[in-house]
């Protein structure tokens, strides 16, 4: 997938609330994202130089993306990661391609 810096930027606002413990809490959050906080605060610390062909890095992306648009119940996600949900969806399935 070819992103632009919109795309990695609103990739790396989400990892960093993914990774902040705001709206994920520790006990669920390896069963939610495939991963430790800790190596999705890893791979947030090396953003945008990451290898975006990493199976964790592709977790993680993929990982929260689909937890913010379908696990925070009543979080407002334009405040939290500044984009909506639609643009996250549509961010998501370009993602998969």
């Amino acid at each position: 997938m070819d992103l632009i810096d919109d795309d990695k930027e609103t990739l790396r606002r989400c990892l960093e609330v993914a990774a902040s413990g705001s709206v994920f809490e520790d006990p669920e959050f390896h069963a939610l994202f495939g991963l430790r906080r800790p190596k999705v605060g890893a791979i947030l610390s090396r953003w945008p130089n990451v290898d975006w062909t990493d199976p964790d890095v592709d977790l993680a992306v993929n990982n929260t993306l689909a937890n913010l648009i379908g696990y925070p119940h009543g979080k407002d996600l334009p405040s939290l990661v500044g984009a909506d949900r639609e643009h996250l969806e549509a961010l998501l399935r370009r993602w998969r391609e």
